[in-house]
């Protein structure tokens, strides 16, 4: 109803109703959170090979698992890095780290606290399983 209200005023006045929109944006925002609660884990971000940039996607997901989090309450919050196997066993240690240490950095920036989290990477996963990914699992 809220929308309607907001999307009838900008219609007719060219200018939005800010009660309208407030109410609108707040209803958004619990649907959001309603959402996030009811995501089954893990929550898995995807990297491209050899990479440890978080794109927009992942960004995403880990403003999903944060805000879910945030419901929850989880007692520990699991962010597990892994790689696939074209790398050193070496470099795929080092690189399953980094990449959940990125998603790690990315929940706190959306308000997860840091002493809820850890990070652990496993390196290279086989090649059947999709290794270019973090996880990210919630401990009650």
């Amino acid at each position: 109803m809220s929308f309607d209200c907001w999307l009838s005023a900008v219609k007719e006045t060219k200018e939005p109703d800010s009660g309208c929109e407030d109410t609108f944006r707040t209803a958004l925002a619990k649907t959001e959170q309603a959402v996030a609660a009811t995501l089954p884990e893990p929550y898995v971000v995807m990297f491209e090979s050899g990479s440890d940039r978080l794109d927009g996607v992942a960004l995403n997901v880990a403003t999903t698992a944060s805000r879910a989090a945030k419901l929850r309450a989880p007692a520990r919050i699991n962010v597990t890095g892994y790689a696939d196997p074209s790398g050193s066993a070496t470099r795929n240690e080092a690189l399953s780290l980094q990449r959940a240490e990125k998603v790690a950095a990315a929940l706190q920036r959306a308000g997860v606290s840091p002493d809820l989290i850890e990070v652990q990477g496993r390196g290279a996963r086989p090649a059947a399983e999709d290794g270019r990914r973090v996880e990210i699992t919630f401990d009650s």
